[in-house]
């Protein structure tokens, strides 16, 4: 009613503000965590990934580079030059 002073915070309330604060907390640590998880799977698939690239781009042919521009693309020196693969071109 009026005039009536609300009820204080009590030990209730203190715990539940405390109990907040640390799963906040809690949750911050997991975006961090979870970051650099993130990050170290990356830097991990990285070399692995460009292995990968290397290893399929060696087993190409230049001759494959003619077929896929349909004849347009003069291999000639290329090949008088010793590239066998696109890799190495």
């Amino acid at each position: 009613m009026e005039g009536e002073v609300p009820p204080r915070a009590g030990r209730g309330v203190r715990e539940a503000r405390e109990q907040g604060a640390r799963l906040h907390e809690a949750a911050r640590s997991l975006r961090t965590d979870h970051a650099a998880a993130v990050a170290a799977v990356r830097a991990a698939f990285e070399p692995l990934q460009a292995e990968l690239v290397a290893l399929e781009l060696e087993s190409i042919p230049v001759a494959r580079l003619r077929d896929v521009t349909e004849g347009r693309l003069r291999l000639g020196a290329v090949e008088a030059a010793g590239l066998r693969t696109v890799r190495a071109v």
